[in-house]
């Protein structure tokens, strides 16, 4: 049987959603999207050697925030696989039965 939803998975999805609106976070989001332009891999590694550029903390908290929402994700669509494939074999069975 797939695995159900529980209190603590929407309590990680509210907190994720509450980084997602932090202000820095924000500011983040916004660098990436809309002034960071590497031309190059030497353009990503400069920013990212640049310690404590406010660029390179940027460039590290909206990696580390969309690698985790990322995971949850990931484990989201497995839960929906996994449903999916108990749906059908409930399914497979009662034809087999009726």
């Amino acid at each position: 049987m797939p695995k159900k939803a529980t209190a603590a998975d929407a309590e990680l999805i509210l907190k994720l959603y509450e980084l997602r609106r932090e202000p820095e976070m924000r500011k983040a989001r916004n660098w990436w999207m809309n002034e960071f332009w590497p031309e190059s891999a030497d353009d990503f590694i400069t920013i990212a050697m640049s310690f404590p550029s406010q660029e390179n903390q940027w460039m590290r908290q909206a990696a580390t925030y969309w690698e985790m929402e990322d995971q949850v994700g990931r484990e989201r669509i497995k839960v929906l696989r996994d449903r999916q494939a108990a749906f059908l074999k409930r399914r497979a069975d009662a034809a087999k039965a009726g």
